[in-house]
């Protein structure tokens, strides 16, 4: 299952920031054409039969190492863009999250006060995959849960998608967009490594420049 709030504490954070106005935009794919995208050894987490791939910018505010206080003068906040799709390592169950130029207005819409399965499948994960250097490396991730609310598209002209290698998306997006999440704990991107079944999932990530306008 993928929880609402974090599922593991981040105890000794490599890097500690603030989240601002992420907006996630998610189109359902045939797992197929996720899975040949995905490194070895991870598999597609599905929901719904499908596997999905979302585009989610975001402002990443007051970065800093642990111990230097959110209020410190002049700490940087950068935007970023994250192309990504939901995977399983399939030995140890983590779930996780696993970028081109896009352009994206979006109208928040009301607060979601009762997130859904899907609401909270599509948004709360608390690891990420990625690959360096050829090795699958994972990075824990803890938070407050996402104050979501529903959203509109205005703009979205995108080529991040294409890129990555998949086709172009059919359909309109399923949208969500949070104001912020001020107290985000990043630990270290350590080596996937072989454990113990867990009920664990996140994403594959690939990061891009973010675009003129969000």
């Amino acid at each position: 299952m993928v929880a609402y709030r974090a599922e593991q504490r981040v105890r000794l954070a490599a890097l500690r920031a603030g989240w601002l106005t992420q907006t996630f935009v998610h189109w359902s794919f045939p797992v197929e054409a996720v899975q040949t995208l995905a490194p070895e050894p991870l598999a597609v987490d599905e929901y719904e039969g499908a596997g999905w791939v979302g585009l989610t910018p975001f402002a990443m505010a007051d970065v800093r190492l642990p111990g230097v206080p959110a209020k410190t003068p002049g700490l940087p906040t950068l935007p970023e863009t994250s192309l990504r799709t939901y995977v399983r390592h399939p030995s140890s169950g983590r779930r996780g999250a696993g970028g081109a130029s896009y352009r994206l207005v979006v109208r928040p819409g009301a607060p979601i006060e009762r997130p859904t399965e899907r609401d909270v499948w599509l948004t709360s994960r608390w690891r990420a995959y990625t690959r360096r250097l050829g090795m699958l490396r994972e990075t824990p991730v803890e938070h407050e849960p996402w104050p979501l609310a529903s959203a509109g598209v205005e703009v979205l002209e995108e080529t991040l998608v294409a890129s990555a290698g998949f086709s172009a998306p059919s359909g309109d997006p399923v949208m969500h967009f949070s104001e912020e999440v001020r107290h985000v704990r990043l630990g270290a991107s350590l080596p996937a490594r072989r454990r113990p079944s867990l009920p664990e999932s996140g994403p594959l990530c690939r990061s891009v420049p973010a675009g003129p306008d969000r």
